[in-house]
């Protein structure tokens, strides 16, 4: 009995708190301070995927029977499948294929690479005179063709005589393509193409055009004075052309 007098002793001599309006209020207060403090603005957005269209449509769409463990239900997808690929790759499409053969496009291919392997643009400049009486050109892609540019102004100024020659062929087996014997009395300049009988020309340049070049082969550009005066005749070349 005394024991129990002295329990009765420990009770708070306060309110209860469920009767205590301001301690109720405060804790109360500090609890939904928690709360909010938790339950961010981003976290409290996630709940929207619970909204029909998002995670209920997502779980709907997976497959109640996973098809990798269902055997029946893989065969029925690779059958569709296969269904599908042989529906776009028909005979007509399969021939298709024939057209990798050496003798359909790799053959379509060579020919057009050997015509414009034509037309390759290497050209360039240089003087024939006495220091230098023959130039040898090998263009960068064989075949080609050639066209050669002389300029023959520089001996109409006086009695002159001259041999310009363009030849093409292996090395040391090139053949005349072309050739000009020039002289001049100063006014009028005579070109005899191998003749032996020249014409009259008003003409200061020659040009040569479809120089053909083989593979294995080279150009070479000669020059011989038959006068004392030594002259500068400048040339140019494209290939290509």
């Amino acid at each position: 009995m005394i024991d129990e007098i002295g329990r009765l002793g420990a009770i708070p001599t306060t309110a209860m708190r469920g009767t205590d309006n301001a301690a109720l209020a405060a804790d109360w207060t500090a609890a939904l301070a928690t709360i909010l403090g938790n339950f961010s603005a981003a976290r409290i957005g996630y709940l929207d995927e619970l909204a029909a269209a998002n995670l209920p449509t997502d779980i709907a769409a997976i497959p109640t029977v996973m098809v990798g463990t269902n055997s029946a239900a893989l065969a029925a997808n690779w059958t569709a499948g296969l269904a599908t690929i042989l529906g776009n790759f028909s005979a007509a499409r399969i021939g298709y294929l024939d057209e990798l053969a050496a003798a359909n496009l790799p053959t379509d291919v060579d020919a057009v690479k050997a015509k414009t392997d034509l037309l390759n643009s290497a050209s360039g400049t240089s003087t024939l005179n006495d220091a230098n009486v023959s130039d040898t050109i090998v263009p960068s892609s064989l075949p080609t063709k050639m066209h050669v540019i002389f300029d023959i102004s520089t001996i109409i100024v006086a009695a002159d005589d001259f041999t310009l020659e363009v030849k093409v062929g292996a090395a040391a087996s090139e053949r005349v393509v072309a050739y000009y014997k020039i002289t001049s009395d100063g006014s009028d300049t005579t070109i005899d193409k191998g003749s032996g009988t020249g014409a009259v020309v008003k003409q200061r340049r020659i040009d040569i055009s479809d120089i053909m070049v083989y593979t294995g082969e080279q150009v070479l550009l000669n020059y011989t004075k038959s006068s004392v005066t030594d002259r500068n005749v400048l040339y140019r070349y494209v290939c290509g052309v």
